[in-house]
Protein backbone atom coordinates (compact mmCIF):
# COMPACT_ATOMS: atom_id res chain seq x y z
CA UNK A 1 0.00 0.00 0.00
CA UNK A 2 2.59 2.32 0.62
CA UNK A 3 4.56 1.93 -2.26
CA UNK A 4 1.39 2.30 -4.45
CA UNK A 5 0.69 5.65 -2.65
CA UNK A 6 4.15 6.86 -3.70
CA UNK A 7 3.67 5.89 -7.05
CA UNK A 8 0.52 8.08 -7.43
CA UNK A 9 2.31 10.80 -5.72
CA UNK A 10 4.73 11.03 -8.86
CA UNK A 11 1.94 10.71 -11.25
CA UNK A 12 0.38 13.79 -9.77
CA UNK A 13 3.21 15.52 -9.70
CA UNK A 14 4.12 14.44 -13.29
CA UNK A 15 1.02 15.42 -14.49
CA UNK A 16 0.55 18.60 -12.23
CA UNK A 17 4.22 19.66 -14.36
CA UNK A 18 2.58 19.12 -17.80
CA UNK A 19 -0.82 21.04 -16.73
CA UNK A 20 2.21 23.97 -16.18
CA UNK A 21 3.65 23.80 -19.48
CA UNK A 22 1.01 24.70 -21.17
CA UNK A 23 0.08 27.44 -23.37
CA UNK A 24 -3.34 30.42 -22.45
CA UNK A 25 -5.40 31.34 -25.52
CA UNK A 26 -5.18 35.41 -25.65
CA UNK A 27 -7.39 36.07 -28.56
CA UNK A 28 -9.55 34.71 -30.51
CA UNK A 29 -9.64 36.29 -34.46
CA UNK A 30 -7.08 38.04 -36.53
CA UNK A 31 -6.76 40.40 -39.47
CA UNK A 32 -5.04 39.98 -43.22
CA UNK A 33 -5.32 41.66 -46.33
CA UNK A 34 -7.14 40.97 -49.49
CA UNK A 35 -4.80 39.03 -51.00
CA UNK A 36 -1.84 38.30 -49.21
CA UNK A 37 -1.17 35.13 -48.37
CA UNK A 38 -1.64 33.68 -44.99
CA UNK A 39 0.76 31.50 -42.63
CA UNK A 40 -0.59 30.76 -39.08
CA UNK A 41 1.52 32.90 -36.28
CA UNK A 42 0.71 31.12 -32.91
CA UNK A 43 1.48 34.51 -30.89
CA UNK A 44 -1.39 36.17 -32.72
CA UNK A 45 -3.38 33.97 -30.27
CA UNK A 46 -2.00 31.88 -27.66
CA UNK A 47 0.61 32.47 -25.02
CA UNK A 48 3.19 29.57 -25.05
CA UNK A 49 4.68 28.61 -21.81
CA UNK A 50 8.79 28.12 -21.69
CA UNK A 51 9.54 24.65 -23.08
CA UNK A 52 6.42 24.39 -25.93
CA UNK A 53 7.25 24.79 -28.93
CA UNK A 54 4.48 26.20 -32.08
CA UNK A 55 5.70 22.83 -33.69
CA UNK A 56 3.69 21.28 -30.74
CA UNK A 57 0.57 22.91 -31.99
CA UNK A 58 -1.51 20.66 -34.55
CA UNK A 59 -3.21 23.67 -37.33
CA UNK A 60 -5.86 23.06 -39.50
CA UNK A 61 -6.04 26.36 -41.72
CA UNK A 62 -7.21 25.10 -45.13
CA UNK A 63 -10.04 26.88 -44.66
CA UNK A 64 -8.71 30.31 -45.11
CA UNK A 65 -9.37 31.91 -48.58
CA UNK A 66 -7.51 35.51 -48.89
CA UNK A 67 -9.09 35.63 -52.32
CA UNK A 68 -12.42 36.38 -50.49
CA UNK A 69 -13.43 39.05 -47.88
CA UNK A 70 -14.87 37.03 -44.88
CA UNK A 71 -14.21 35.36 -42.05
CA UNK A 72 -12.59 31.39 -41.63
CA UNK A 73 -11.84 29.92 -38.48
CA UNK A 74 -8.50 27.66 -38.19
CA UNK A 75 -8.14 24.83 -35.48
CA UNK A 76 -5.80 24.38 -33.34
CA UNK A 77 -5.13 21.05 -31.06
CA UNK A 78 -2.38 20.97 -28.08
CA UNK A 79 -2.01 17.23 -26.04
CA UNK A 80 -6.36 17.01 -24.89
CA UNK A 81 -6.80 20.75 -25.82
CA UNK A 82 -8.81 22.32 -29.10
CA UNK A 83 -9.17 25.43 -29.85
CA UNK A 84 -10.89 27.55 -32.78
CA UNK A 85 -10.37 31.04 -33.43
CA UNK A 86 -11.12 33.18 -36.83
CA UNK A 87 -9.22 34.58 -39.46
CA UNK A 88 -10.44 37.73 -40.95
CA UNK A 89 -9.81 38.64 -44.61
CA UNK A 90 -10.44 42.37 -44.92
CA UNK A 91 -10.22 44.68 -47.79
CA UNK A 92 -7.90 47.67 -47.20
CA UNK A 93 -7.03 48.65 -50.80
CA UNK A 94 -9.00 51.72 -51.60
CA UNK A 95 -11.38 51.65 -54.74
CA UNK A 96 -9.79 52.86 -58.16
CA UNK A 97 -11.50 56.29 -59.74
CA UNK A 98 -11.68 57.51 -62.84
CA UNK A 99 -13.29 61.16 -63.13
CA UNK A 100 -14.52 61.20 -66.71
CA UNK A 101 -15.07 64.96 -66.32
CA UNK A 102 -12.84 67.33 -64.52
CA UNK A 103 -15.77 70.08 -65.10
CA UNK A 104 -19.50 70.04 -64.88
CA UNK A 105 -21.93 72.35 -65.53
CA UNK A 106 -25.31 72.04 -62.93
CA UNK A 107 -28.06 73.67 -62.09
CA UNK A 108 -29.16 71.40 -59.65
CA UNK A 109 -26.98 69.87 -56.86
CA UNK A 110 -29.50 68.50 -55.15
CA UNK A 111 -28.55 65.17 -56.86
CA UNK A 112 -24.82 65.98 -57.33
CA UNK A 113 -23.42 62.76 -56.18
CA UNK A 114 -25.47 60.39 -58.37
CA UNK A 115 -23.97 62.15 -61.87
CA UNK A 116 -21.19 60.20 -64.23
CA UNK A 117 -18.58 62.68 -63.68
CA UNK A 118 -16.54 59.62 -61.31
CA UNK A 119 -16.36 56.61 -62.01
CA UNK A 120 -15.28 53.77 -59.64
CA UNK A 121 -14.16 50.26 -59.00
CA UNK A 122 -14.67 47.90 -55.99
CA UNK A 123 -15.14 44.58 -54.85
CA UNK A 124 -17.33 45.93 -52.36
CA UNK A 125 -20.18 48.70 -52.29
CA UNK A 126 -18.85 52.08 -52.38
CA UNK A 127 -20.51 55.31 -50.97
CA UNK A 128 -19.66 58.53 -53.20
CA UNK A 129 -19.36 62.35 -51.40
CA UNK A 130 -19.21 65.27 -52.98
CA UNK A 131 -17.56 68.44 -51.07
CA UNK A 132 -15.28 70.75 -49.51
CA UNK A 133 -16.95 73.54 -51.94
CA UNK A 134 -13.93 76.44 -52.81
CA UNK A 135 -15.09 79.25 -54.87
CA UNK A 136 -12.11 80.23 -56.99
CA UNK A 137 -13.77 82.79 -59.64
CA UNK A 138 -16.40 84.84 -60.19
CA UNK A 139 -19.16 83.84 -63.67
CA UNK A 140 -17.50 85.28 -65.87
CA UNK A 141 -17.43 84.04 -69.49
CA UNK A 142 -15.42 80.51 -69.05
CA UNK A 143 -14.24 79.35 -72.10
CA UNK A 144 -11.89 75.94 -72.73
CA UNK A 145 -8.99 77.64 -72.42
CA UNK A 146 -9.88 78.40 -68.86
CA UNK A 147 -11.22 74.65 -67.74
CA UNK A 148 -7.42 73.43 -69.18
CA UNK A 149 -5.49 75.95 -67.18
CA UNK A 150 -7.67 75.20 -63.92
CA UNK A 151 -8.04 72.03 -64.18
CA UNK A 152 -4.07 70.96 -65.36
CA UNK A 153 -3.43 69.73 -62.00
CA UNK A 154 -5.66 67.20 -61.16
CA UNK A 155 -5.29 63.83 -60.13
CA UNK A 156 -6.64 60.91 -58.39
CA UNK A 157 -4.86 59.80 -54.89
CA UNK A 158 -5.54 57.21 -52.55
CA UNK A 159 -6.03 58.36 -48.74
CA UNK A 160 -3.56 56.49 -46.08
CA UNK A 161 -5.43 55.12 -43.57
CA UNK A 162 -2.97 56.39 -40.50
CA UNK A 163 -4.56 59.68 -41.81
CA UNK A 164 -8.39 58.55 -41.25
CA UNK A 165 -7.75 56.84 -38.12
CA UNK A 166 -6.34 60.27 -36.83
CA UNK A 167 -9.10 61.62 -38.48
CA UNK A 168 -11.61 59.61 -36.43
CA UNK A 169 -9.60 59.82 -33.34
CA UNK A 170 -7.53 57.15 -31.57
CA UNK A 171 -10.28 56.10 -29.22
CA UNK A 172 -12.01 54.36 -32.19
CA UNK A 173 -10.77 51.73 -34.81
CA UNK A 174 -11.72 52.90 -38.33
CA UNK A 175 -13.21 49.94 -39.34
CA UNK A 176 -15.75 50.19 -37.09
CA UNK A 177 -17.13 54.03 -37.77
CA UNK A 178 -19.95 53.92 -40.38
CA UNK A 179 -18.78 55.03 -43.72
CA UNK A 180 -21.01 57.87 -44.13
CA UNK A 181 -19.72 59.19 -40.85
CA UNK A 182 -16.02 58.83 -42.13
CA UNK A 183 -16.86 60.89 -45.04
CA UNK A 184 -18.67 63.02 -43.44
CA UNK A 185 -15.94 63.86 -41.69
CA UNK A 186 -13.29 64.06 -44.94
CA UNK A 187 -15.65 66.66 -46.74
CA UNK A 188 -18.27 69.36 -45.69
CA UNK A 189 -21.19 68.62 -47.87
CA UNK A 190 -22.57 71.54 -47.26
CA UNK A 191 -23.76 73.35 -51.05
CA UNK A 192 -22.66 76.23 -52.38
CA UNK A 193 -25.79 78.92 -51.97
CA UNK A 194 -24.54 81.19 -54.67
CA UNK A 195 -23.88 80.93 -58.51
CA UNK A 196 -20.31 80.19 -59.32
CA UNK A 197 -17.06 78.10 -60.31
CA UNK A 198 -16.04 76.00 -57.45
CA UNK A 199 -13.32 73.57 -56.77
CA UNK A 200 -14.79 70.55 -55.21
CA UNK A 201 -14.01 67.48 -53.86
CA UNK A 202 -15.03 63.88 -54.44
CA UNK A 203 -14.45 61.28 -51.99
CA UNK A 204 -15.35 57.24 -52.93
CA UNK A 205 -15.04 55.07 -49.69
CA UNK A 206 -15.49 51.42 -49.94
CA UNK A 207 -17.34 49.30 -46.50
CA UNK A 208 -13.91 48.89 -44.73
CA UNK A 209 -13.42 52.21 -44.77
CA UNK A 210 -10.44 52.66 -47.41
CA UNK A 211 -10.67 56.24 -49.59
CA UNK A 212 -9.74 57.70 -52.88
CA UNK A 213 -10.45 61.35 -53.50
CA UNK A 214 -10.31 63.80 -56.79
CA UNK A 215 -10.65 66.97 -58.02
CA UNK A 216 -13.82 68.50 -60.38
CA UNK A 217 -14.05 71.76 -61.35
CA UNK A 218 -17.84 72.63 -60.27
CA UNK A 219 -19.64 75.53 -62.47
CA UNK A 220 -22.75 76.28 -60.84
CA UNK A 221 -25.33 78.13 -62.50
CA UNK A 222 -28.63 78.51 -63.03
CA UNK A 223 -29.24 81.69 -65.24
CA UNK A 224 -30.16 81.12 -68.35
CA UNK A 225 -29.28 82.70 -71.94
CA UNK A 226 -31.09 85.97 -72.91
CA UNK A 227 -32.34 86.69 -76.67
CA UNK A 228 -31.12 90.33 -77.53
CA UNK A 229 -32.79 91.86 -80.63
CA UNK A 230 -36.21 90.15 -81.01
CA UNK A 231 -39.12 92.45 -81.96
CA UNK A 232 -42.41 91.80 -84.17
CA UNK A 233 -41.90 92.34 -87.35
CA UNK A 234 -43.79 93.01 -90.94
CA UNK A 235 -42.38 91.89 -94.52
CA UNK A 236 -43.36 92.62 -97.46
CA UNK A 237 -43.33 89.80 -100.18
CA UNK A 238 -45.29 89.18 -103.72
CA UNK A 239 -47.26 85.92 -102.27
CA UNK A 240 -48.22 86.88 -98.75
CA UNK A 241 -49.25 83.49 -98.85
CA UNK A 242 -45.77 81.93 -99.09
CA UNK A 243 -43.81 81.33 -95.73
CA UNK A 244 -41.73 84.03 -95.28
CA UNK A 245 -37.36 83.91 -94.78
CA UNK A 246 -36.26 84.07 -91.65
CA UNK A 247 -33.67 86.53 -90.60
CA UNK A 248 -31.84 86.28 -87.37
CA UNK A 249 -29.18 88.55 -88.33
CA UNK A 250 -30.00 91.37 -85.60
CA UNK A 251 -30.73 88.33 -83.14
CA UNK A 252 -28.39 87.54 -80.19
CA UNK A 253 -27.94 84.77 -77.47
CA UNK A 254 -25.58 85.58 -74.88
CA UNK A 255 -25.20 83.50 -71.56
CA UNK A 256 -23.41 84.67 -68.50
CA UNK A 257 -21.11 81.78 -68.55
CA UNK A 258 -20.83 80.60 -72.79
CA UNK A 259 -20.78 84.07 -74.12
CA UNK A 260 -22.35 84.64 -77.01
CA UNK A 261 -24.35 81.56 -78.37
CA UNK A 262 -24.07 80.97 -82.08
CA UNK A 263 -27.52 81.35 -84.16
CA UNK A 264 -26.58 77.29 -85.44
CA UNK A 265 -26.89 76.41 -82.16
CA UNK A 266 -30.72 77.84 -81.96
CA UNK A 267 -33.61 75.37 -81.97
CA UNK A 268 -35.84 77.66 -84.00
CA UNK A 269 -39.75 76.73 -85.09
CA UNK A 270 -42.09 78.98 -87.07
CA UNK A 271 -45.90 78.07 -86.59
CA UNK A 272 -48.55 79.91 -88.39
CA UNK A 273 -51.23 81.44 -85.94
CA UNK A 274 -53.26 83.41 -88.18
CA UNK A 275 -53.74 81.72 -91.94
CA UNK A 276 -55.96 85.11 -92.90
CA UNK A 277 -53.90 87.66 -92.02
CA UNK A 278 -50.38 85.62 -92.68
CA UNK A 279 -49.61 85.93 -88.72
CA UNK A 280 -46.55 83.71 -87.80
CA UNK A 281 -44.64 82.42 -85.08
CA UNK A 282 -40.85 81.96 -84.39
CA UNK A 283 -39.82 80.23 -81.53
CA UNK A 284 -36.28 80.59 -80.26
CA UNK A 285 -34.96 78.23 -77.90
CA UNK A 286 -31.36 76.55 -76.10
CA UNK A 287 -29.57 75.39 -73.63
CA UNK A 288 -26.65 76.35 -72.26
CA UNK A 289 -23.81 74.16 -70.66
CA UNK A 290 -25.62 74.12 -67.17
CA UNK A 291 -28.83 72.99 -68.33
CA UNK A 292 -30.88 76.34 -68.13
CA UNK A 293 -32.75 76.99 -70.91
CA UNK A 294 -33.66 79.95 -73.32
CA UNK A 295 -37.43 80.20 -74.79
CA UNK A 296 -38.63 83.56 -76.73
CA UNK A 297 -40.57 84.36 -79.82
CA UNK A 298 -41.40 86.79 -82.01
CA UNK A 299 -43.84 87.26 -84.96
CA UNK A 300 -43.78 87.91 -88.27
CA UNK A 301 -46.79 89.37 -90.54
CA UNK A 302 -46.35 89.33 -93.97
CA UNK A 303 -48.14 91.76 -96.70
CA UNK A 304 -48.52 91.75 -99.75
CA UNK A 305 -46.31 93.73 -102.09
CA UNK A 306 -47.71 96.57 -104.23
CA UNK A 307 -47.23 95.75 -108.30
CA UNK A 308 -45.68 98.34 -110.34
CA UNK A 309 -45.82 98.76 -114.28
CA UNK A 310 -42.89 97.28 -115.63
CA UNK A 311 -40.48 99.11 -117.89
CA UNK A 312 -38.77 98.44 -121.44
CA UNK A 313 -34.97 97.45 -120.14
CA UNK A 314 -32.22 98.97 -122.08
CA UNK A 315 -28.25 97.79 -122.91
CA UNK A 316 -25.44 98.06 -120.12
CA UNK A 317 -25.25 101.53 -119.54
CA UNK A 318 -25.09 104.13 -116.69
CA UNK A 319 -28.05 105.84 -115.34
CA UNK A 320 -29.22 109.41 -117.42
CA UNK A 321 -27.94 112.21 -115.99
CA UNK A 322 -24.04 112.56 -115.49
CA UNK A 323 -23.77 110.53 -112.11
CA UNK A 324 -23.93 107.29 -111.99
CA UNK A 325 -26.80 105.40 -109.20
CA UNK A 326 -25.36 104.88 -106.04
CA UNK A 327 -26.08 104.43 -102.11
CA UNK A 328 -25.18 108.20 -102.11
CA UNK A 329 -27.05 109.44 -105.23
CA UNK A 330 -29.88 108.88 -107.22
CA UNK A 331 -31.10 110.14 -110.67
CA UNK A 332 -34.84 111.34 -110.32
CA UNK A 333 -37.57 111.92 -113.31
CA UNK A 334 -39.35 109.67 -115.79
CA UNK A 335 -36.68 108.08 -117.82
CA UNK A 336 -35.90 104.59 -119.12
CA UNK A 337 -34.64 101.72 -116.78
CA UNK A 338 -31.04 100.88 -117.51
CA UNK A 339 -28.53 98.04 -116.32
CA UNK A 340 -25.96 99.17 -113.97
CA UNK A 341 -22.37 97.23 -114.75
CA UNK A 342 -20.65 98.47 -112.12
CA UNK A 343 -22.83 96.75 -109.29
CA UNK A 344 -22.34 93.86 -111.46
CA UNK A 345 -18.71 93.82 -111.12
CA UNK A 346 -19.50 94.29 -107.57
CA UNK A 347 -21.45 91.75 -106.47
CA UNK A 348 -19.18 89.20 -108.27
CA UNK A 349 -16.56 90.23 -106.11
CA UNK A 350 -18.08 90.46 -102.97
CA UNK A 351 -20.02 87.12 -103.24
CA UNK A 352 -16.34 85.48 -104.63
CA UNK A 353 -14.55 86.74 -101.66
CA UNK A 354 -17.47 84.90 -99.25
CA UNK A 355 -16.76 81.67 -100.62
CA UNK A 356 -12.98 82.64 -100.84
CA UNK A 357 -13.23 82.44 -96.88
CA UNK A 358 -14.89 79.24 -96.90
CA UNK A 359 -12.55 77.65 -98.91
CA UNK A 360 -14.78 77.08 -102.06
CA UNK A 361 -13.56 77.88 -105.90
CA UNK A 362 -14.70 81.53 -107.69
CA UNK A 363 -17.92 81.47 -109.58
CA UNK A 364 -17.46 82.43 -113.46
CA UNK A 365 -19.40 85.18 -114.58
CA UNK A 366 -21.04 84.28 -117.52
CA UNK A 367 -22.11 86.68 -120.20
CA UNK A 368 -24.64 84.74 -121.69
CA UNK A 369 -26.33 83.87 -118.18
CA UNK A 370 -25.95 87.74 -117.27
CA UNK A 371 -28.57 88.27 -120.34
CA UNK A 372 -31.04 85.68 -118.85
CA UNK A 373 -30.52 86.99 -115.74
CA UNK A 374 -31.41 90.64 -117.53
CA UNK A 375 -34.31 89.05 -118.64
CA UNK A 376 -35.37 88.40 -114.83
CA UNK A 377 -34.53 91.74 -113.63
CA UNK A 378 -37.11 93.21 -115.54
CA UNK A 379 -40.01 90.38 -114.86
CA UNK A 380 -39.19 90.53 -111.07
CA UNK A 381 -40.56 95.17 -111.35
CA UNK A 382 -43.63 93.81 -111.78
CA UNK A 383 -43.71 90.47 -110.16
CA UNK A 384 -41.33 89.53 -107.26
CA UNK A 385 -41.52 86.18 -107.12
CA UNK A 386 -38.72 82.98 -108.04
CA UNK A 387 -42.27 81.96 -110.21
CA UNK A 388 -42.07 83.81 -113.62
CA UNK A 389 -45.19 85.23 -115.07
CA UNK A 390 -45.77 82.17 -117.47
CA UNK A 391 -45.48 79.62 -114.53
CA UNK A 392 -41.90 78.41 -115.02
CA UNK A 393 -38.94 78.42 -112.08
CA UNK A 394 -37.41 81.45 -112.47
CA UNK A 395 -33.86 79.86 -113.77
CA UNK A 396 -35.77 78.62 -116.53
CA UNK A 397 -34.45 81.59 -118.22
CA UNK A 398 -31.32 80.14 -118.82
CA UNK A 399 -32.38 77.85 -121.47
CA UNK A 400 -34.35 80.93 -122.67
CA UNK A 401 -30.98 82.01 -123.89
CA UNK A 402 -29.18 78.34 -124.76
CA UNK A 403 -27.41 77.13 -121.34
CA UNK A 404 -27.93 73.46 -120.72
CA UNK A 405 -27.31 73.16 -116.93
CA UNK A 406 -27.50 70.04 -114.60
CA UNK A 407 -28.32 72.39 -111.55
CA UNK A 408 -29.29 75.67 -111.04
CA UNK A 409 -30.63 78.80 -108.84
CA UNK A 410 -31.68 82.02 -108.23
CA UNK A 411 -31.28 85.14 -105.76
CA UNK A 412 -33.51 88.05 -106.10
CA UNK A 413 -33.59 91.40 -104.09
CA UNK A 414 -34.84 94.61 -104.51
CA UNK A 415 -34.02 97.99 -103.20
CA UNK A 416 -31.09 98.40 -101.16
CA UNK A 417 -30.43 101.86 -102.54
CA UNK A 418 -27.73 100.23 -105.36
CA UNK A 419 -25.52 99.12 -103.17
CA UNK A 420 -23.67 95.64 -103.73
CA UNK A 421 -22.23 95.70 -100.44
CA UNK A 422 -25.88 96.09 -98.89
CA UNK A 423 -27.30 93.44 -101.02
CA UNK A 424 -24.94 91.04 -100.43
CA UNK A 425 -24.64 91.13 -96.76
CA UNK A 426 -28.64 90.17 -97.13
CA UNK A 427 -28.19 87.69 -98.90
CA UNK A 428 -25.28 85.87 -96.65
CA UNK A 429 -27.57 86.85 -93.64
CA UNK A 430 -30.36 84.61 -94.97
CA UNK A 431 -29.88 80.84 -95.10
CA UNK A 432 -31.38 79.99 -98.22
CA UNK A 433 -29.90 82.55 -100.04
CA UNK A 434 -26.63 82.15 -98.91
CA UNK A 435 -27.25 78.26 -99.92
CA UNK A 436 -27.39 79.44 -103.37
CA UNK A 437 -24.26 81.42 -102.96
CA UNK A 438 -21.93 78.62 -101.53
CA UNK A 439 -22.94 75.45 -103.63
CA UNK A 440 -20.89 73.61 -105.75
CA UNK A 441 -22.10 75.46 -109.00
CA UNK A 442 -19.50 76.75 -111.48
CA UNK A 443 -20.96 79.91 -113.60
CA UNK A 444 -23.40 83.30 -112.62
CA UNK A 445 -24.95 85.57 -114.43
CA UNK A 446 -25.59 88.96 -112.62
CA UNK A 447 -27.86 91.64 -113.39
CA UNK A 448 -28.78 95.01 -111.52
CA UNK A 449 -31.46 96.76 -113.11
CA UNK A 450 -32.56 100.52 -112.14
CA UNK A 451 -35.37 101.96 -113.04
CA UNK A 452 -36.02 105.19 -111.07
CA UNK A 453 -40.00 105.44 -112.32
CA UNK A 454 -40.64 102.56 -109.44
CA UNK A 455 -40.88 103.31 -105.42
CA UNK A 456 -37.78 100.50 -105.15
CA UNK A 457 -35.57 101.61 -108.18
CA UNK A 458 -33.11 98.68 -108.31
CA UNK A 459 -33.80 94.89 -108.53
CA UNK A 460 -31.22 92.54 -108.53
CA UNK A 461 -30.70 88.88 -109.72
CA UNK A 462 -28.15 85.98 -109.28
CA UNK A 463 -28.51 83.44 -111.51
CA UNK A 464 -26.49 79.63 -110.70
CA UNK A 465 -25.48 77.20 -112.48
CA UNK A 466 -23.22 73.74 -113.50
Amino acid sequence: MKKLWITLCVFLTAAGILSGCGIEQIAVDTVVSLGEDYTFRAEDFFLLDQGVRESDLSVDASAVDTTAVGEYPVTVTYGWERYVVHVAVVDWKAPSLEMTEKCYFTNNLDDIEDQTFAVYQDDSECLVCVGGYERIEGLDALTEEDIADLTSSFATQELGREKLSALVGEDRELSDVPTREVLGLLLDETPPDEEGVYLARVAVADIWNNVTEGSLLLVYDTTAPVAEGLADVEVVQEDASALPDLDLSAVRITDNLDGEIPREALDVQMTQTDRENHVYRVSLSCEDRAGNRMEDSYSITVKEAKRTPSRPPQTFGTAPQETEPSAASSPEGDVPGVFLEQQVEQVLERINAEREAEGLSALSLNGTATSAAQIRAVEIVDSFSHVRPNGNRGYTTLLDVGIQYTAAGENLAIGYNGSAEAVVSAWMKSETHRANIMRDYTDIGIACYYDPNTPEKYYWVQLFFR
